[in-house]
């Protein structure tokens, strides 16, 4: 999301806050913003208002003028002293807000659905790696620095707890082609790059893999569950991309796949670039912003948002007109836990962006505010009733 999309998306926010019409789900996308900017600097003098009524009105007044303020005024926004559209994001986030200059609570209650659910932490960076000998490295309790070397190259962990590969001599001759894998359980994410240079990111129980080094005519790997890709640019080498029936050919771009076992079709989503897709006798090629929905039935191609399809990768889960049925798959995946649902289920739909940081008791709490479903835990199930 762009700065200007992004603007926008908040005035439409404080827009629903202000007329008392925002879900619980658009209200936390809206806090996750704001603690954002929270960490930014900027002043009000304490004699622009002596009581949190007078500072709402005062605000009030502000916006309802458009934030016409002379350059003259004593408002110093410290953090961009020359963004007048930063300073009207603030005067917007503290006028309906949750949140106020008067030193009151910054922190959000967060109430209990269940005294059997237990509060859970999200998922963490972790991941296992299967190399060519079938030898297992768990990553998460490895340390930085060179981990194993296999074929061609050294594979090292970075200080940002990524995995590298790297070129051991690059005179040397080509030694006998290798795989490794790549996986991460539920509960877990992690990131990778190849020995071309291409970035990948995995989702929880997702999987990825591929050659130690890549021939001099192609670069292939396969994949499973969720993942990312930035592919590096080589027009004499394509890559591809194997999920189930379904092949991605590109040459440089950057595109999410999502081909968990318990989704009904293969998305594939295209943020820069172009990819060819093909499964059997069909095949399309993608325009940014397409998202190819592979099936038995062939190829269907839509328009999506594709903030959306990648805010995982950023750290958040990030819903438009999505079911309970699609919100609560995601939560399964991230904080490792079944899902249940017992009888009919709404069909109404979610909007808004919660970040993949907090707590699995809190996620649910806004899950359950937002929608008519009752949340509750049996072990490490949660049982969604309507």
């Amino acid at each position: 999301m762009n700065k200007k999309q992004l603007r926008k998306r908040i005035e439409e926010l404080a827009s629903k806050i202000k007329k008392g019409n925002i879900n619980t789900l658009e209200q936390q996308e809206f806090d996750d913003w704001y603690r954002l900017q929270a960490e930014k600097d900027f002043y009000i003098p304490e004699d622009f208002a002596s009581n949190n009524a007078e500072l709402k009105n005062r605000i009030y007044h502000c916006i309802e003028d458009k934030l016409e303020f002379d350059k003259k005024t004593r408002y110093h926004w410290l953090f961009n002293r020359n963004n007048l559209g930063a300073a009207a994001a603030v005067l917007i986030m503290l006028s309906f807000g949750v949140y106020f200059l008067l030193k009151t609570d910054r922190t959000a209650n967060i109430v209990t659905i269940s005294n059997q659910i237990p509060d859970l932490a999200p998922g963490k960076n972790r991941a296992i790696l299967t190399l060519s000998d079938g030898e297992e490295i768990d990553l998460e309790a490895s340390p930085q620095g060179q981990i194993a070397a296999e074929g061609n190259s050294f594979i090292h962990i970075n200080a940002e707890n990524e995995v590298i590969y790297k070129d051991r001599n690059v005179n040397q001759v080509k030694s006998p082609y290798r795989t490794n894998t790549m996986r991460t359980p539920r509960g877990a994410t992690y990131r990778l790059k190849l020995a071309d240079g291409t970035k990948v990111w995995l989702n929880a129980a997702s999987s990825i893999t591929y050659p130690t080094s890549f021939s001099d005519k192609i670069r292939e790997v396969s994949i499973s569950g969720e993942v990312y890709f930035e592919v590096a640019h080589d027009a004499s080498k394509p890559f591809k991309v194997k999920t189930g029936d379904q092949l991605i050919q590109v040459l440089g771009t950057h595109f999410n796949v999502n081909s968990y076992n318990n989704e009904d079709v293969i998305r594939t989503t295209l943020v820069e670039g172009s990819v060819a897709i093909s499964m059997g006798e069909f095949n399309h090629v993608l325009r940014p912003g397409d998202q190819a929905r592979v099936s038995n039935n062939g190829i269907k191609v839509g328009k999506v948002d594709t903030d959306e399809i990648s805010a995982w990768k950023n750290g958040y889960f990030q819903f438009v007109d999505a079911d309970i049925y699609t919100i609560m798959k995601q939560i399964s995946r991230w904080y490792d836990v079944d899902v249940e649902f017992v009888g009919p289920m709404s069909k109404e739909s979610f909007t808004g962006r919660i970040s993949r940081d907090r707590n699995l008791n809190q996620v649910l709490q806004i899950v359950q505010n937002s929608k008519s479903v009752h949340l509750t835990f049996e072990g490490r199930r949660i049982m969604v009733r309507q």
